[in-house]
């Protein structure tokens, strides 16, 4: 994946910053588990090429953008590594590099007690 030239400030005017947590979302005829990551602080427009989130080596399964583009959803089905930087774009060009590095430590973890049987995450049940 190609990373534009950008630079290492980011304007004034954007407060960009993300939470983390677990979700359950049904593929198919099944639950998976996801590890979610929410965008805020910037404009995410829809465009011609799909929208992407990457952690470190780690690239979502699926990106949505809110309505009003003050918002990116993006799921995880592979575990996001810890201390790596978040970062959003287009294509294979990379727009936006978040300040704050992931931590998973600030992860909210759901109850393992709790989820579905037969729930799926990285292709296996857990």
């Amino acid at each position: 994946m190609v990373v534009a030239e950008m630079t290492n400030t980011i304007p004034p005017n954007l407060d960009l910053r993300w939470e983390a947590k677990e979700v359950v979302r049904d593929i198919g005829d099944k639950p998976h588990l996801f590890q979610r990551i929410v965008l805020t602080g910037a404009w995410f427009p829809n465009r011609a090429e799909a929208p992407f989130v990457r952690v470190g080596e780690v690239t979502t399964r699926r990106v949505l953008i809110a309505d009003d583009s003050a918002s990116v959803r993006a799921y995880f089905d592979r575990p996001i590594p810890d201390g790596e930087t978040i970062e959003f774009g287009y294509g294979d060009q990379v727009t936006l590099r978040f300040p704050r590095e992931f931590s998973r430590r600030r992860l909210l973890l759901l109850d393992r007690e709790r989820l579905p049987k037969g729930i799926v995450f990285m292709g296996k049940p857990v």
